[in-house]
């Protein structure tokens, strides 16, 4: 090893061996400051890969060197960019930052590298926009709010299109109820009908944060049940499914005549009609959470016979029976409590590893509970109960 390290060594010159070293007894402070101006980015990103080290209750680090790293990150490297994005997002996440001066200079950051045609800093930078968002005056928030709305327009590029629709559901938490800012409900329109499918799959996935948030006369006043339905029947599969995985978010918000008037026939059309693989795994993956809103909503038993259809045409017609292994995974979800990461994670990728017949499967064994506790007592015996 150490012969390997000679030979190294010997293969640089004077130049580029003291380019990389360091000189003895520096504090962290003017270790982190030095390696920042090295050239490699290993070395430039030592303070981003240790933040929690260096930063966790440790006030007086924090306000001699984030300022001086806020003021070049912009001007900096992507590949720097990138790993300041991870860092900061980590430190906001677990507020390690403690000083609220310091949070409103990130933001002021993450306002810049919001509009890079990156899509690996925006990804970083835009979740640090959001968790940033804590320390801001009402001006303030008011500024961010109208950065993101600027991302929507139908001029910027498709990445920083999505990532505009990602923040118009993100930012609602901050609004305050009956005053929806100018122009929100008109981007989320534009985002609905992008003519990139990417952007409406975006804004699908954003329609649970919407539904969760605003408050119910905001819901109306910015018709946001019409936008959701034009996803929800979007002719994209990718889309449409989307719309689905969201969907018992969107029935808490709803009472049961807007339900019957405008979901039900569209759940029943995708129950009883052909659609996409993807379509109908979505739709019973959340079988069990729909159910159980339109059962609290008194309605269920006018969708149970599109219920019944779904699962013959998707699982029994094929022959087959669900395996002891499955169902008993399933009903040991009736001891188990939801948890916001299940919640907040990706419900499903159907047909990413698994074949659509499995994917569907694995569903109806998840939804087993909810599928015993909701049909009627003829039909689970009957129609289901037989295939287990």
């Amino acid at each position: 090893m150490e012969e390997e390290v000679a030979n190294f060594q010997k293969a640089l010159s004077e130049d580029e061996i003291k380019r990389l070293m360091l000189e003895e007894g520096l504090s962290e402070t003017q270790r982190c400051l030095v390696l920042l101006k090295k050239p490699e980015l290993d070395q430039q990103s030592y303070m981003f890969r240790n933040c929690r080290g260096i930063f966790t209750g440790n006030e007086s680090v924090q306000k001699q060197l984030l300022p001086k790293v806020l003021d070049m990150i912009a001007t900096s490297s992507e590949g720097l960019q990138i790993e300041a994005g991870l860092a900061f997002n980590a430190m906001l996440r677990e507020i390690l930052i403690l000083d609220e001066g310091i949070v409103r200079q990130v933001h002021a950051v993450a306002c810049k590298l919001i509009l890079t045609w990156s899509p690996e800093v925006l990804h970083e930078w835009r979740q640090v926009f959001i968790l940033s968002m804590r320390g801001l005056s009402s001006l303030q928030l008011k500024n961010a709010l109208e950065k993101s709305l600027q991302m929507c327009d139908k001029t910027q590029p498709l990445v920083t299109r999505i990532s505009g629709a990602y923040l118009l559901g993100k930012v609602v938490k901050h609004f305050t109820p009956n005053q929806v800012p100018i122009g929100w409900p008109q981007r989320v329109t534009l985002m609905t009908q992008d003519f990139n499918f990417e952007v409406r799959n975006e804004i699908a996935h954003q329609f649970k944060s919407i539904f969760k948030h605003l408050s119910t006369p905001d819901l109306v006043t910015s018709k946001m049940l019409d936008r959701y339905l034009e996803v929800l029947t979007d002719s994209e599969e990718d889309v449409q499914s989307t719309a689905l995985l969201v969907l018992p978010w969107v029935l808490d918000r709803l009472d049961d005549d807007q339900i019957v008037k405008h979901i039900q026939p569209i759940l029943k059309k995708i129950c009883c009609e052909p659609v996409g693989e993807k379509v109908s795994a979505s739709l019973l993956y959340q079988i069990g959470r729909i159910s159980s809103c339109l059962h609290e909503k008194g309605v269920f038993s006018e969708f149970e016979p599109a219920i019944l259809t779904l699962i013959q045409d998707r699982f029994i017609d094929t022959g087959s029976t669900l395996t002891e292994a499955f169902v008993m995974d399933a009903f040991k979800g009736l001891f188990k409590e939801d948890s916001d990461a299940a919640e907040e994670g990706t419900e499903c990728d159907p047909g990413a590893t698994e074949s659509a017949w499995r994917v569907n499967q694995r569903s109806i064994c998840y939804n087993l509970p909810a599928l015993a506790m909701f049909l009627e007592e003829k039909s689970f015996f009957v129609v289901l109960f037989p295939h287990l």
